[in-house]
């Protein structure tokens, strides 16, 4: 019996179980649904940084630059042509184009000179960006220089230059090298600094063939190219020879040039080293002669000093045609007494030569003398 009672019971309980969970289904269905919260709009993330765009492969602070042996076997030992291939090495490592500069050694048979894809190639197996290659070639009264840059990704010369220096001044050569080496590396002009010294502010500097303006100091420092110019010195119409410039990217310490005016009119340029040397070991050069001063003397006393040469010169051709006025007339009263009081032909124009040469010696006389009071007025009243 108490079995029968506990399964009964089981039973019972399962059966109550579909009824309650059905009970249940019922309330939560009769209980009001609430309303689901709003929702938030999401939160939005922060901005992050702007990245900094990464560097270019190819931007030029990012390149590697080689510079194959540009001087041929046989010339290593010229010290000219070395440096000329030392000032290209020199202008690359200063220039900010490149991250590193090396020197290669001399370009191997397998590649003509003129095959840019093979050196391309080259440069590509060394890492390279860019390759500079080429030859300076000595000449009988200077040096030949012929270079390309190459771009080892495009495979091909993205420019190229080429110089003859008929020189053998080395200060020459450097110079005009720096100018070539800058220009073709940097792909621009480069310019250095010109110290002339110009001590009158009428003088004009005329760097090949073009003025270039003043400020008014003593000396000038001018931005002029890098290489090899010519340059004049103008007063009005007035100008010196030329002189060649030299300008270097070595900012100068003291002028190149000295331009004077000289109490004539004319206009000297002269170098540093050809200045004398003063008591106190400083190589010296006097002051130019003031414009104004000049003009003075130009027209005073210069003109006077003329007038006054060319008036005794015609005074002393009058008094010569007076002496010969008076012998012509002794000659002819010798011969009038000789021939017994009679002139002949020839006395009679013998005496008309006389009387020609009277008159223009009394001219030129008193014209000579008018010239000579004239220039001492101009010269010593003005």
């Amino acid at each position: 019996m108490p079995l029968c009672r506990i399964a009964f019971a089981a039973l019972v309980a399962l059966a109550s179980v579909p009824a309650v969970a059905a009970d249940r289904k019922k309330e939560i269905r009769a209980a009001p649904q609430k309303s689901p919260p709003p929702e938030l709009p999401p939160l939005l993330p922060a901005p992050a940084p702007a990245a900094k765009p990464a560097p270019k492969s190819d931007s030029p602070a990012g390149l590697q630059l080689g510079i194959y042996r540009l001087v041929p076997p046989g010339t290593a030992d010229d010290p000219a042509m070395q440096s000329i291939e030392d000032t290209f090495m020199d202008v690359a490592q200063a220039s900010k184009r490149y991250r590193n500069v090396v020197k290669l050694a001399k370009p191997p048979k397998l590649c003509e000179l003129e095959d840019d894809h093979c050196f391309a190639l080259l440069g590509g197996f060394q890492q390279l960006d860019q390759v500079l290659v080429g030859e300076i070639l000595k000449l009988q009264n200077g040096a030949a220089v012929k270079v390309r840059l190459i771009d080892v990704q495009k495979g091909k010369a993205i420019g190229q230059k080429a110089l003859t220096a008929q020189t053998d001044d080395k200060s020459e050569i450097k110079s005009w090298a720096e100018a070539l080496a800058c220009d073709l590396i940097n792909n621009t002009t480069c310019k250095g600094q010109a110290m002339i010294d110009v001590d009158l502010p009428d003088m004009r500097v005329i760097i090949d063939n073009m003025q270039y303006p003043r400020t008014g100091k003593n000396p000038e420092i001018f931005a002029v190219p890098l290489g090899v110019h010519n340059l004049r010195v103008a007063i009005d119409s007035r100008t010196s020879v030329e002189r060649k410039l030299l300008v270097s990217r070595e900012p100068p310490s003291k002028p190149v040039l000295y331009a004077r005016q000289l109490p004539g009119g004319g206009i000297i340029l002269m170098r540093s080293l050809d200045l004398q040397m003063s008591s106190s070991g400083k190589r010296e050069l006097a002051a130019s002669v003031n414009t104004a001063d000049l003009k003075e003397t130009k027209w005073t006393k210069a003109v006077g000093w003329t007038a006054i040469g060319a008036g005794v010169l015609v005074a002393a051709i009058g008094v010569y045609e007076g002496l010969h006025s008076n012998s012509l007339v002794n000659q002819a009263q010798k011969n009038y007494s000789a021939n017994g009081g009679t002139y002949l032909a020839s006395d009679v124009s013998t005496l008309q030569s006389a009387r020609t040469a009277a008159t223009l010696g009394n001219v030129l006389t008193i014209g000579g003398a008018l010239l000579v009071a004239s220039g001492a007025v101009l010269t010593f009243a003005f």
